[in-house]
């Protein structure tokens, strides 16, 4: 159940990875929503952390 809990905020952060390397960074929304994918993403990567270490 962890694997898979783990599994699912892996592909959630790749999904998010992914979306910010589609942005355009000369448009001043596409900026913004940026620095709201990097927060999303370094949040989702500490849970990720946490329940990994967790289940070592």
């Amino acid at each position: 159940m962890l694997e898979d809990i783990l599994e699912s905020i892996m592909q959630r952060i790749n999904e998010l990875k992914y979306q910010k390397v589609h942005l355009r960074p000369f448009i001043a929304s596409d900026a913004a929503l940026g620095h709201e994918l990097d927060r999303a993403i370094a949040e989702l990567e500490w849970v990720y952390a946490l329940i990994d270490s967790k289940n070592s």
